[in-house]
């Protein structure tokens, strides 16, 4: 397993400050998503989760507070400067949204505080300075957060990840639509296990489940999560039960004991503190759980899990 290090970190961290810069530098042009992760050089399926892991908010988040920050910076240093027109330059779609916002977050309307901060901010700004792009200092935003995160590198190393070589798994499966959750996995497990039981994979193959979508950017109800049981190639199905082969490849393999409500925590573990330590970036395969006993079988009802995250090298 490869040993963390500050300059994997720092790689990550250099990453998601890119990103950062980008969506400062394009805050009135609404980036997407895709756009975003391209400049971080990061896929967009778990760009998301690492941005959060790194700064602490989503992108959204991030995104609606710089907004908000560089329009206050507008109203304080730029006072002839109609309120609408700061709206659209800071990406708003209209004043209205824009104020609503802006009240939610500084408590009062823009032209509130723009008369109530006047001589206040003017002080400031003869003293420190107007960065009217309000733009993030990646050297400043890297020296604080490594020596934030630094400490967390000996919590890493004690975390049960091997990185291999995974083989490929041909599954029958029964996809759930909704949240990630145990209501939603034990109800693709029935339906499969009603397929599976009968014809005697239900005790003899490896079950799976594979997290097709991210959480942070599908939609709640379009999130895919399909429960499957490995099968002989050529296993002809029936129903609403289908086929498909997991591919094989490098994965960061993350074996941990969790209860049902721990999973989340684990996948932040291996994706937010373990990997941007490792030398490794997630690729586009979708991740997958291993589940190696049932949780009704354990003394502690823990699942006994191996976490598949598909890597290649940083």
């Amino acid at each position: 397993m490869p040993i963390p290090s500050e300059a994997n970190l720092r790689e990550y961290i250099r990453r998601v400050c890119s990103a950062m810069d980008y969506i400062s530098a394009h805050l009135a042009e609404n980036p997407t998503l895709d756009e975003i992760a391209e400049a971080a050089a990061f896929s967009k399926f778990h760009f998301h989760r690492i941005f959060k892991g790194v700064t602490g908010e989503t992108v959204a988040e991030f995104t609606r507070r710089l907004r908000l920050e560089r329009s206050a910076q507008f109203l304080l240093f730029d006072m002839n400067r109609d309120v609408t027109d700061i709206a659209f330059a800071v990406g708003f779609s209209s004043s209205q949204n824009f104020a609503t916002a802006f009240r939610k977050h500084f408590g009062e309307s823009p032209s509130e505080y723009r008369d109530s901060h006047r001589e206040q901010e003017s002080k400031k700004s003869n003293t420190e300075g107007n960065d009217s792009n309000a733009k993030t200092s990646s050297a400043i935003y890297l020296s604080n957060w490594i020596n934030k995160q630094w400490p967390d590198i000996e919590r890493s190393q004690k975390m049960n990840v091997e990185v291999k070589d995974m083989p490929a798994y041909h599954v029958a499966y029964a996809r759930h639509l909704g949240p990630y959750g145990e209501e939603g996995s034990a109800e693709a497990f029935g339906r499969l296990m009603q397929w599976a039981g009968p014809r005697g994979f239900g005790t003899g193959g490896q079950m799976l489940g594979i997290c097709w979508d991210s959480p942070e950017v599908t939609p709640p109800e379009k999130v895919r999560y399909d429960a499957c049981v490995t099968v002989p190639e050529g296993t002809e199905t029936s129903g609403d039960i289908g086929t498909q082969t997991v591919s094989g490849g490098k994965c960061a393999v993350y074996h941990a004991e969790v209860t049902t409500e721990e999973f989340g925590d684990a996948w932040n573990k291996i994706i937010c503190e373990w990997l941007p330590q490792s030398g490794f970036q997630p690729d586009d395969r979708p991740c997958y759980e291993m589940y190696l006993n049932h949780a009704d079988d354990h003394p502690e009802k823990k699942w006994i899990v191996d976490i598949c995250v598909p890597v290649k090298p940083l």
